[in-house]
């Protein structure tokens, strides 16, 4: 009988043991900080502070931005002043002025009819507004973009086989890919 219970609480000891083991590196890990950095000497410095971006702490932290227009971002000498319209157009493309990129390459293509990189950017730019547009909206926003993109297409056929563009990209390829973009916002207006 003293054997059995001898061997009983042995067991239990190992599972006890063996409980903790496990349990040790759970409780180790919940002390650990899910954010941190690892500093050059390997030692770890706990940022879970800066990552609650809920706490007042990271609040202040977080600078507010406000919306510029493009004209203040020239202005304030965050972006250089281009000479040629068509690189305001991809300035205000570049930094998300959607809306501002479709008026400035719409004034690039009634000056220039031809200048298929304003309508291939215009109809990218219908693309990405579209996105943030209202259900409604959207229909229309897929036409324009077909449109711009034909009309870029017939431009580039016209000017034949030798036209490179300015990025150095040739023509055929940028034809295809123009028809394959067609394509999936045809399927999308059906």
């Amino acid at each position: 009988m003293q054997t059995i219970l001898l061997q009983t609480s042995f067991t239990l000891l190992l599972t006890n043991l063996y409980l903790l083991m496990l349990a040790y590196p759970l409780a180790l890990a919940q002390d650990e900080p899910t954010c941190y950095a690892v500093l050059p000497d390997g030692n770890t410095t706990n940022l879970d502070h800066m990552c609650d971006s809920n706490s007042p702490q990271t609040q202040d932290m977080i600078p507010q931005f406000e919306r510029l227009s493009l004209e203040e971002y020239y202005q304030r000498g965050v972006l250089p002043r281009p000479s040629d319209l068509y690189q305001q157009g991809e300035d205000a493309y570049g930094i998300g002025l959607i809306d501002e990129a479709i008026g400035i390459f719409s004034r690039v293509i009634e000056a220039q009819p031809d200048n298929y990189m304003a309508l291939i950017r215009r109809a990218q730019s219908y693309s990405v507004s579209r996105v943030l547009a209202e259900q409604h909206e959207q229909q229309e926003l897929r036409i324009l973009e077909v449109k711009d993109y034909e009309r870029a297409v017939e431009i580039l056929e016209s000017l034949g086989d030798d036209n490179n563009n300015e990025e150095g990209i040739d023509s055929e390829e940028l034809i295809e890919s123009i028809r394959f973009r067609v394509e999936i916002v045809r399927s999308d207006i059906e």
